[in-house]
């Protein structure tokens, strides 16, 4: 690994030259080794050859000679310049990418980004929710008055109200035990979920002893 290392920084060097000249011979092998030659040499280990990159000839071209007068000048920090100007080009490189994306590919994306946020939107809603149902249910607030305010807040909102909300197990179907037990899940509740678990299995089993259809 180590050899195949010396070599890929003989090959950037190499290369390097022929486009920046001899200055080249300025920079410690640490700065090619670590920095310049990962980030802009393209390089074969079954060929041991290699040639910079598209996209970073120019690049070489103009910094690397900065880089080699800052390091026969004594600066300070020229790894810190070598990172920077580095991490600038990539980015330039990927706004070059995006720029060729065509304009169905852009509103795709666009598309998706708004649908991941709304997603998002709607879980940290959902964990509000079940964390302020919750707190309301250990005590704080009665059962009543809770629905109650949940009546208030819709009036308020002019939004209708089914007659009938929230879980009614008289009516509720296996897709709404389902969603419940997700929305537990997603918002951390696993205590109770591990509850739920733990007595509808002792359910189930008197069921079974007794012979009955649990469907």
């Amino acid at each position: 690994m180590k050899v195949e290392k010396y070599v890929r920084v003989h090959v950037w060097t190499e290369c390097a030259r022929v486009l920046a000249g001899d200055c080249v011979d300025q920079l410690v092998y640490s700065m090619v080794a670590n920095y310049l030659a990962p980030a802009t040499l393209s390089f074969s280990p079954s060929e041991l050859d290699g040639q910079i990159r598209d996209g970073w000839v120019d690049w070489v071209k103009t910094n690397v000679p900065e880089f080699a007068k800052m390091m026969a000048d004594g600066a300070a920090d020229v790894r810190g310049a070598v990172e920077s100007a580095i991490k600038v080009r990539k980015a330039e490189i990927d706004d070059e990418k995006k720029g060729k994306l065509s304009d169905e590919e852009l509103a795709r994306r666009e598309v998706q980004k708004n649908i991941n946020a709304d997603k998002a939107h709607v879980n940290a809603v959902e964990k509000k929710i079940v964390q302020a149902v919750s707190e309301a249910f250990d005590g704080t607030v009665p059962p009543e008055r809770f629905m109650g305010l949940v009546e208030h807040i819709a009036k308020e909102m002019g939004v209708k109200l089914p007659d009938s909300f929230g879980f009614d197990p008289l009516t509720a179907t296996k897709n709404d035990v389902m969603a419940l037990c997700m929305l537990l899940f997603k918002n951390g509740r696993i205590e109770a979920l591990r509850e739920m678990a733990a007595r509808a299995s002792k359910l189930v089993a008197a069921l079974d002893a007794a012979g009955l259809d649990a469907a």
